[in-house]
């Protein structure tokens, strides 16, 4: 009950963040200050989405594994080593697209607060990644073979962040 507590605080805090980006970007697009030249998701976020999409799929063959009183760690080391993966894949992405997002809304002050918004979702998701990352590893070294409830906390936070991942991804392609 209490991980899907948190779990329903952070989908709050998500949707939040991104009624606030859409209003504000909204804005600025009726009143003309949205820049035209605005570039789109870097390529790179499409294969950090396919990793961390494949690591919903361990995740869910080690808590498959967990359930029938089998080692699942492996799994979860998997499931690890992806979502490291996304984060260097995302760090690459933000590292590049951040600047250039930048420059486009350089010659619209007004659009600077898109901006912070672009910020807060990219920098919310990552710092939950984070979380997420910090918990598998946690889960590597405490979790036993067989104990269910050691891991399911964890694989519903990792499945959360997939669908918050795609909600963020989908909110930056529809709102370039």
């Amino acid at each position: 009950m209490g991980m899907w507590l948190f779990v329903a605080g952070l989908a709050i805090i998500f949707v939040s963040a991104a009624i606030a980006h859409v209003a504000i970007r909204w804005q600025l697009g009726e009143q003309g200050s949205w820049p035209p030249n605005m570039p789109g998701p870097p390529g790179i976020l499409g294969i950090s989405t396919i990793l961390l999409l494949i690591s919903s799929g361990t995740m869910w063959k080690a808590t498959r594994r967990t359930d029938r009183g089998e080692d699942g760690r492996g799994w979860v080391g998997a499931t690890l080593a992806l979502g490291l993966a996304y984060a260097v894949s995302q760090t690459v992405a933000w590292l590049d697209w951040s600047p250039q997002v930048a420059d486009a809304i350089e010659p619209f002050p007004e659009a600077r607060l898109a901006l912070t918004g672009f910020y807060v979702l990219t920098g919310l998701h990552a710092l939950h990644a984070l979380g997420g990352l910090l918990s598998l590893s946690w889960v590597l070294t405490v979790v036993r073979p067989g104990d269910r409830h050691g891991l399911w906390p964890h694989a519903t936070y990792w499945h959360f962040l997939d669908i918050a991942w795609m909600f963020v991804w989908l909110l930056l392609l529809l709102a370039r």
